[in-house]
């Protein structure tokens, strides 16, 4: 389905008369649809940070570089490494062997690996430094570049004025990990310390997941033959990383298809059919919906498509002539605005998705309808 909504994008890319706006969109969701979902996995030294990432692909695919500042893991068809060092020069090595070495002053990283795990999930492992504000400006430059973020921590939450400044829309696609958990179990201490990471960091992010991470990334790329992801923690996290990135994907498609909808109505003549005023109510209304950055607020969706349907039946005689077709097309709207106070009141995913499909649905149905 992806794959037929950025060919279709791809299509009408190469149409007259679109706007700058709806060819910057169209450009935009293509890559966001087409790219790996991109995961970075920030934790100071030493807090289990390679263990998570391989576990995230499901193998041992990330390079120990103890102590580097960022690493990069991308998948390419020809295999290479780019070492950028703290002079700012970048080189590049041809191939990638299993007894390369850390150059002196590399600052990162970059390994270009032909793994075909790597096709869907790119990852970047941050090592936090010491000094808070030099770890600042470190997440400020890669959360941009994020989908999903992962903050491990091996035993506590002592640095939580660093991740209370990310943007919120990093702050909803992000993990928190306790990744020594056998180790606080064994101490007695893990009720304790997880108590006050909900405490602390609950409100910044999804949740806080106990984990044992050496295990979960040994059982991951061992295939789990005996529930040591369920049993390590692993799974839970897993689970929600995969949930996170449908939703994402949900709503770029929402997002694509949305537009797709609003380029064709506008590009289809529409002689004598419905009011200028009735067709723009929709049109706005698609507008409005692909102009959001995230679909994926279920609160906005459901008021845009309510919005558009309200507008249409505002725009509509009140009492037309008995008989014509603008009878049966405000029977039409204002059923379809009844099903939108329904959605609206239910006030879940499913009813967003709904109501997006119901919008989509009368827009492409109105727009070849006689009005008198």
């Amino acid at each position: 389905m992806a794959t037929e909504i950025t060919e279709a994008l791809r299509t009408i890319l190469k149409s007259e008369g679109l706007s700058d706006t709806q060819r910057a969109s169209a450009q935009r969701l293509i890559t966001s649809l087409e790219r790996p979902v991109r995961i970075a996995v920030v934790g100071t030294r030493g807090s289990g940070k390679t263990s998570v990432a391989n576990m995230l692909v499901g193998g041992n695919v990330m390079p120990r570089t103890d102590g580097l500042t960022i690493t990069e893991t991308v998948w390419a068809a020809q295999e290479k490494i780019t070492c950028e060092y703290s002079t700012g020069e970048i080189v590049s090595f041809d191939g990638v062997s299993d007894d390369f070495t850390l150059p002196e002053q590399a600052m990162r990283l970059r390994f270009a690996l032909s793994d075909a795990r790597l096709r869907q999930r790119s990852l970047t492992e941050i090592c936090l430094s010491d000094q808070p504000g030099m770890a600042r400006d470190l997440l400020d430059m890669i959360a941009p570049r994020t989908d999903i973020l992962l903050w491990c921590s091996g035993a506590g939450v002592a640095r939580a004025g660093l991740w209370q400044h990310l943007p919120d829309h990093l702050k909803d696609n992000s993990l928190f990990v306790i990744t020594m958990a056998d180790r606080l179990h064994a101490a007695g201490r893990l009720t304790t310390v997880l108590a006050q990471a909900r405490e602390t960091a609950g409100a910044d992010f999804m949740g806080v997941y106990p984990l044992v991470a050496h295990r979960a990334g040994i059982a991951a790329d061992a295939g789990d033959t005996y529930g040591i992801l369920r049993r390590s923690g692993g799974q839970a996290i897993l689970d929600d990383v995969a949930r996170i990135i449908r939703l994402a994907r949900q709503s770029d498609m929402i997002r694509a298809q949305a537009l797709l909808d609003q380029i064709s109505a506008a590009q289809t003549s529409v002689q004598g059919a419905i009011p200028d005023a009735a067709e723009n109510a929709l049109k706005n209304g698609l507008a409005r919906l692909t102009a959001g950055s995230d679909c994926a607020d279920r609160a906005r969706v459901l008021t845009t498509c309510r919005i558009a349907v309200s507008d249409l039946v505002a725009t509509l005689p009140a009492d037309p002539p008995e008989g014509s077709g603008a009878v049966r097309l405000r029977a039409e709207a204002e059923d379809a605005a009844a099903y939108m106070q329904r959605f609206c009141a239910e006030s879940t995913d499913s009813a967003a998705r709904n109501a997006v499909a119901l919008l989509l649905q009368l827009s492409r149905e109105l727009s070849g309808r006689v009005y008198a």
